[in-house]
């Protein structure tokens, strides 16, 4: 399945929009592929827009490729989730989604995630966020925003990149505020690297909010943050206002 130069002119979803518990978007199977390309939204969700419940499930060996979309306003130039029981899973060895070369005009370049809405990378699946921008604020490669908003990536083998992505100011790779939750466990890997905050904080990883976390935990656990820059302050990692990192349990 190809979706390709769709635009949505004033609103969301350029090139796939998800509404409702109950609805899904399932690509599984070795040999399965979906790319989701050049689509344009006015406002949010230039590649995928998922809300109120609805979810994105990849498995079992299935590729998904979300690619130079944008969403030219606002949020979530590849992906954007939003609310309670909205989620994004990619799970299974051989596993793969890649989230690549989107744009957002301010933030969460490559993937936005708010209230309450859930990202899962396990069981050996391998996410890569890369040469996404948020033009002018935050989270060039991944934001997360609100209490009950997670990103977890779990399980022996199961990998998860963030590199060479941009933010007009803060979080280059990662940006995480409001409350909202980053968990690396159970022997699975994170890589945040070549990420760039232009003008501000958090070359790879901004932080902000009480209540907002990442944990790393586990044996075997491994989080890599290098080659980052911020344009002033905390060029791997920045938290401020009460957010918590944790490295535990042979992390």
């Amino acid at each position: 399945l190809v979706v390709q130069k769709n635009t949505a002119t004033s609103h969301v979803g350029g090139g796939v929009y998800l509404q409702n518990e109950g609805s899904t978007f399932t690509a599984t199977g070795n040999s399965t592929r979906v790319t989701v390309e050049s689509n344009t939204a006015g406002q949010a969700g230039g590649g995928v827009y998922s809300a109120f419940g609805a979810d994105v499930m990849v498995e079992s060996g299935a590729a998904l490729v979300v690619q130079n979309n944008t969403a030219t306003s606002y949020y979530g130039g590849g992906v954007y989730l939003q609310d309670e029981g909205s989620t994004f899973t990619a799970t299974g060895n051989s596993t793969h989604v890649m989230i690549e070369s989107n744009t957002a005009g301010q933030i969460g370049g490559g993937m936005f995630s708010k209230s309450g809405a859930d990202v899962m990378v396990e069981n050996g699946a391998a996410l890569v966020v890369q040469i996404n921008t948020a033009t002018s604020y935050y989270g060039g490669g991944v934001y997360l925003e609100s209490e009950g908003s997670t990103f977890t990536a779990t399980g022996n083998s199961t990998r998860v990149t963030v590199e060479s992505n941009t933010a007009g100011q803060r979080g280059g790779g990662v940006s995480s505020f409001g409350g909202a939750d980053v968990m690396v466990e159970n022997g699975a890997a994170l890589v945040v690297r070549k990420n760039t905050a232009a003008s501000q904080f958090g070359g790879g990883v901004y932080f902000a909010s009480e209540g907002t976390t990442f944990t790393a935990s586990g044996s075997s656990t491994r989080v890599s943050v290098e080659s980052n820059t911020a344009g002033q302050k905390g060029g791997g990692m920045f938290s401020l206002s009460g957010a918590d990192v944790m490295v535990e349990s042979g992390a």
